[in-house]
Parts: structure tokens; C-alpha cells; sequence
């Protein structure tokens, strides 16, 4: 037996050395895989019976049961009672606190539906895999032994300390953290940093997906180091690990090759796990919403799931699940590296928005690796260095953000951004930093996910219908001359939102889009016969084709107090804007050679019809957040 699942770990290591050869770790992670295969086979647990094999005499298997030298841990009297259950126990297991040689540990079973059975590569056996092959590593729980009852294995770990935090970090369950992890992200935020980003690396680098993600799942211990307390259950097949399980154990049946039992399997470097081939974002799958953040409210504020695992397109291609997918998680999950580096001062604040900056690069190729990320917090504690301002934090200081309060507040607590204007600017910000952005002079309307009510859309394997493509699920910027509407705006872009109004003068905005195309009184006569009352019409919430009347008038002005910065200079607009995600504002572009010398007659006309446009401007004018830097 031992010499078979040797010749399949084989296998695998020979098809993962294809891209690059397999490493040391790689090695020592797949010998302590082979623990936990044997351990399952020694028991007959194999979902594949037929291949089982004559393992030894059920005699032989009674007088010497065989259990992983590294455990302790054989069977239930192993462990005296009492054991008492520990609040938060999940739906798929019970989990008891009990006490072993004077320390605390964990002790995890099944939960009472007694239906199924534990076989390998099920949940139960990839938490035990998790647990064994990556024994001793930071972040892991060790693992101090198992046991099977009937169908159903029971597991003992070290007590790992006390989650990190409470909630579902969703839009209706947001993440409230605790006490001891506010306490030690304020006293030693760089230490705090340093574990967690050891403990993702861990397991993310070894192949393992965690896509079912939020707060509860890890732990503090009381010498600050953060744990992986429940296992991911999702494996990369590019990584050796990951192929190694597939050989040993199979997938469900042909016509889903992409499962392992109940398991989904990530491919990321293609065949026929996922639709590889895609004309937009929208045929590509996606992770679980709790780890995408895909749909509307499927996640809390400020939380955005990475541009692989909400499905991204790239030349043709869906880009393709990494660790650097959890490099992205981290950096933008408010109760992760964002929250510890709120709690930090000066310096080490900087040096901790730097990193975060890094990781949350869109393209995963430009971004540090969980081992790079480590070692710059080393060097870092080592020889504190002077950190620059980023954009964001020099935009803050700037007297457009501190000349206001309003703009104060919102600055660090925005979820997404709202820009209502003309001539924005956003090349390659969105793709840089991964943004899921929308310009269209109608706003979307998508699915609302706050109570996370769909199942369809939360499973791991799933693949886009044809109403799925057509919903834009959560946005992080929409921007462009778009029908205001509170309403549709609150479900569209996920709450609070930093909201921006670029407004100017009649005349102004005439000029610049005047393109020579025509001749100037010709162009004013053709795009502008009712003067410029397509803003205001956008601002009271009537499409562009209608008729402006005095009421619309009215309300495009009442509308004026929904922003939190009112501008009459693009570029300040697409300063704040670039700024707000910690990126440099591009060159403006030199002024237009054109000049717009339209007759007197001509000029009058569009501004007598632009006279609820000038009301407009004037008003924005008068309020208190209203910007310009002339």
C-alpha cells in the first residue's frame, strides 16, 4: 500500500515538476501527506472501493492499528472528560473543548446528522491533511491525533487561543473583532502583521484554497500568534499537493471532473476545470461570495475580493486562481493588514499602507509573494527606514480633503466611489488595483445579496448563467454622466460611498468638447439646442432625451447635498479619485489647440438655455462642499 500511494505521489510530483521542479518543502509536504492517506486507507475510508486493494487482514488491522508516529492521540479514552462544547460550533461539526496532561485542546467530530461517512478527500479528511502536512508551520493548529467511530472520524488539535472575531463579514453580519486583537494591533501592529502574513503563508504557498473566509475561522493566541483554526477545504491543482490528491484519490465521476467527493478543485493552469475561454468578466467563474465579494452585499464595507476570484478576462483568457489570490484578500479585508494598519503610528502606519499598496496590485504578477511579504516586515523591524507618503495619505493632508469635515470623515471609511460628471480620467486605474468599475449614463441594478439568499450563487464550482452575466454584482466606482438615483445608487455601489460632482459653468463645459469637427456656431446648433442641460438633467435623475422643467430644476439642486466634494476642475476630480486608491493621478493632458470662436448670436442662445444650469453652478458654488483650486 505504501508502495502504491508512492508511485501516485510520483506521478504527481513528475506532472507538477513540468512548470518547475519540485522543492524542498514541496517534498516534505508530500511525505506528511502520505500520514494521513495511509492512515485512511489503513481504515478502508476510500470513496473509490474497488481500488482499495487488500490493505492488511482486519486481524492484523485490530491486534496493531497503525496511527502517524507524530500523534499522541489514538482513541476517545485517550482524552477524559468532560468535554465542553464550545459556542459557535458550525453546522458540519461539533466542536469541545477538553483538557490533555494539563493543557487545553480542541476536539472536533462530526455534527449529529449521522448520514455519510468520512472518506478521504471529504471535508473531514483535508482539515486532517491540512493539519498533518503542514505540521509545525506558522499558523497551523497541531494536530495531536484522530479516531474513527463508526463512518465518522474525530479529531484532536491544540487550543489555539480565542478567534480573532465575531460575524459573517457580510453587508447583514459585519466583522466585529475582539478585544485582544484591537489590543495587540495597537501595542505591536508590526509583530501582529508579521504572523498573520506567516500563517496565509503557510498554507496558501502549499497549494490550498480558502475561499469559504471570514473572522471566526482564526485565532489569537495569547503570545499574539494568529492560527488557520478551520482547514481550508479547496486545493490548487497547479500546486504539488493538490495533484498529488487528485491522483490518490480520484475525482467524483467523469462528468465532473473538477470535484473530489465534495471538494471543488481549482485549476490554475487550465484543462477542463474551469471555462478557461472569455470574451468579458462575465464568463469567467467565480469563488464563493464570502470570498469573491462578487454579489451586492455579500460582503462587508471596504472588503473587496480580488479580480481572479470575482472572474476576470484577461486577452481571452480567465485569469487563474494563486496564492497571490490571498496576497490580494489580505491587503483588502478591513479586519486584516487594513485594521492592523490603522492601529499603527506614524512610520510603521506607512510602511504597513506600503505593503498593502503592493498587494493590492490587480494583476497578480506584479504582486509580493506571502514569503517577500515577511521578510520586508523582517528587514523592516530590523532597520526602520523612512517610508514616503503615499498618494491617499498626501491627498489627505491636502487642504481639499482638511478644508472640510464632511470629506474628513468619508475618507477612510469609504466603501466605493461615486463620480457624476464628464472628462474623469481613469485609464488603468481600474485594472491596476483590481476595481470592478462601471460607466454608463444608466446605472446597474444588481442582484441583492445582503442576506446571501441565493445558493446557487454561493457554490464553489460555479459557473456563470446567462441572467448571472448580465448582473454587475458589487461595484467599487461608477463614474460617467449617469441618471442620478439614490435609490438604485444604494444597491449598486456598496455603502458608504466617497460621492464626487464635477460641476462648471455653461460655457466651459461647451468648450471642452468643442472637437473642430464642425464649425462653431454648426456645433453649437447640433449638439447643444437646448444649451447644456444634459448635467442637470443627469443630476435631477431624467434621461437625457427629455424635457428640462422647473421642478427637474429644483430637483437637481436639493441633489447638490448628496456629495461629499462638489469640483468645477477635472483635474482635482481625477486627483481625489486616483488618490482615494493610493494611486498617482496621470499627467493632464496638454490643452486643446482648438479655439471656439462662435458668433455672439449663437453664443447667447446657448446660454439663455442654459439658465437652470447656471441656478446649478451657483449653487454648488455656495456650499460648504465645494472645492476649486483657482
Amino acid at each position: 500500500m505504501q508502495l502504491r500511494l508512492a508511485v501516485l505521489l510520483g506521478l504527481a510530483a513528475a506532472r507538477t515538476a513540468a512548470p518547475a521542479a519540485l522543492t524542498a518543502r514541496d517534498r516534505q509536504v508530500l511525505e506528511k501527506a502520505k500520514l494521513i492517506d495511509r492512515w485512511f486507507e489503513e481504515r478502508r475510508q476510500h470513496p473509490r472501493r474497488e481500488i482499495v486493494g487488500r490493505v492488511r487482514s482486519a486481524a492484523r488491522r485490530e491486534k496493531d492499528p497503525w496511527v502517524p508516529p507524530t500523534w499522541t492521540v489514538s482513541k476517545e479514552e485517550d482524552v477524559p472528560g468532560p468535554w465542553q462544547e464550545v459556542s459557535g460550533t458550525n453546522h458540519a461539526k461539533q466542536v469541545f473543548r477538553a483538557s490533555l496532561h494539563n493543557k487545553s485542546v480542541i476536539v472536533k467530530k462530526k455534527h449529529h446528522d449521522p448520514r455519510g461517512r468520512d472518506d478521504a478527500g471529504a471535508t473531514i479528511y483535508t482539515e486532517l491533511l491540512y493539519l498533518e502536512a503542514l505540521r509545525g508551520e506558522p499558523g497551523i493548529p497541531e494536530l495531536l491525533g484522530a479516531w474513527f467511530e463508526h463512518a465518522h472520524a474525530t479529531y484532536v488539535v491544540q487550543d489555539c487561543g480565542a478567534m480573532i472575531g465575531a460575524g459573517a463579514g457580510s453587508a447583514a453580519d459585519p466583522t466585529i473583532l475582539s478585544e485582544a486583537f484591537r489590543k495587540r494591533a495597537s501595542e505591536h501592529p508590526l509583530h501582529l502583521a508579521r504572523s498573520l502574513l506567516a500563517c496565509f503563508q503557510s498554507w496558501a504557498s502549499a497549494g490550498f484554497l480558502q475561499d469559504d473566509f471570514y473572522a471566526p475561522q482564526f485565532t489569537l493566541s495569547d503570545e499574539g500568534a494568529i492560527f488557520l483554526v478551520d482547514g481550508p477545504d479547496d486545493f490548487l491543482l497547479s500546486s504539488p499537493l493538490g495533484n498529488s490528491v487528485v491522483h490518490a484519490w480520484g475525482t467524483r465521476n467523469e462528468s465532473e471532473p473538477c470535484h473530489l467527493n465534495r471538494m471543488a478543485l481549482r485549476d490554475v493552469h487550465g484543462g477542463k476545470c474551469a471555462p478557461q475561454a472569455c470574451e468579458s468578466d462575465h464568463d469567467c467563474p467565480w469563488t464563493r461570495e464570502s470570498h469573491s465579494c462578487r454579489g451586492a452585499g455579500s460582503c462587508e464595507p471596504r472588503s473587496r475580493g480580488a479580480p481572479e476570484a470575482r472572474g476576470k478576462c484577461m486577452k481571452g483568457t480567465c485569469m487563474r486562481l494563486s496564492e497571490k489570490t490571498h496576497v490580494y484578500d489580505v491587503a483588502n479585508r478591513p479586519w486584516l493588514l487594513p485594521f492592523i494598519a490603522d492601529q499603527a503610528k506614524s512610520g510603521d502606519r506607512r510602511f504597513l499602507r506600503s505593503i498593502i499598496r503592493q498587494a493590492s496590485n490587480g494583476y497578480p504578477k506584479m504582486r509580493p509573494s506571502f514569503a517577500e511579504l515577511v521578510d520586508a516586515i523582517d528587514e523592516f523591524l530590523r532597520r526602520p527606514t523612512n517610508v514616503e507618503e503615499s498618494p491617499k495619505e498626501r491627498l489627505y493632508a491636502s487642504p481639499l480633503i482638511q478644508s472640510n469635515e464632511r470629506r474628513k470623515a468619508a475618507f477612510w471609511d469609504y466603501a466605493s466611489v461615486v463620480v457624476l460628471g464628464e472628462g474623469m480620467r481613469v485609464t488603468n486605474l481600474c485594472d491596476d488595483r483590481g476595481l470592478a468599475c462601471y460607466e454608463s449614463e444608466e446605472l446597474p441594478a444588481p442582484a441583492d445579496l445582503t442576506l446571501l439568499r441565493h445558493k446557487d450563487r454561493h457554490r464553489r464550482d460555479h459557473d456563470p448563467s446567462e441572467a448571472d452575466k448580465k448582473d454587475p454584482g458589487a461595484l467599487d466606482v461608477v463614474y460617467g454622466r449617469f441618471r442620478f438615483d439614490e435609490g438604485l445608487l444604494a444597491r449598486a455601489v456598496p455603502a458608504p460611498s466617497f460621492t464626487i460632482l464635477l460641476v462648471a459653468d455653461a460655457w466651459s463645459v461647451v468648450q471642452r468638447t468643442f472637437d473642430g469637427s464642425l464649425a462653431p456656431d454648426k456645433f453649437l446648433e447640433r449638439r447643444f439646442p437646448r444649451g447644456v442641460q444634459a448635467f442637470v438633467l443627469s443630476l435631477a435623475g431624467r434621461p437625457q432625451n427629455g424635457t428640462l422643467t422647473q421642478s427637474d430644476c429644483d430637483r437637481a439642486v436639493r441633489h447638490l447635498d448628496s456629495f461629499s466634494l462638489v469640483a468645477d476642475d477635472t483635474e482635482t476630480v481625477t486627483t481625489v479619485l486616483y488618490g482615494l486608491y493610493d494611486v498617482e493621478a496621470p499627467a493632464a493632458p496638454p490643452p486643446s489647440k482648438m479655439s471656439l470662436r462662435a458668433s455672439a448670436a449663437a453664443k447667447a442662445r446657448v446660454l439663455d438655455a442654459s439658465r437652470c444650469h447656471a441656478r446649478v453652478a451657483a449653487a454648488a458654488r455656495a456650499l460648504p462642499t465645494f472645492f476649486s483650486p483657482s
